[in-house]
């Protein structure tokens, strides 16, 4: 979660001195946000281990991708990083 909390924000001050519309950051992040405490399982897995499963989240405006697990037992889901669609590859998760 640190890793993921420090990611957004940089991207949110990123967004906030450079965008014509910086509210539109905040409002693209809070519908991903919404959809992972929803509907976690229903996201598409973006890698899955013996002892995981990663799921990903795509904040369509803002290009971003959300990382993130669910604790079967409490249903929790925790946001592990926030990825841009325009680095290459996948955060180390």
């Amino acid at each position: 979660m640190p890793r993921a909390m420090a990611a957004l924000r940089r991207m949110a001050r990123r967004w906030r001195d450079t965008a014509r519309i910086p509210e539109v950051f905040e409002e693209d992040i809070l519908v991903a946000l919404q959809r992972i405490a929803t509907t976690p399982t229903s996201a598409p897995v973006a890698r899955r281990t013996s002892r995981r499963t990663i799921y990903r989240v795509s904040a369509s405006k803002t290009k971003l991708h959300l990382y993130f697990v669910v604790d079967e037992a409490s249903g929790v889901a925790k946001v592990l990083d926030v990825w841009s669609h325009y680095r290459s590859g996948l955060p180390k998760l």
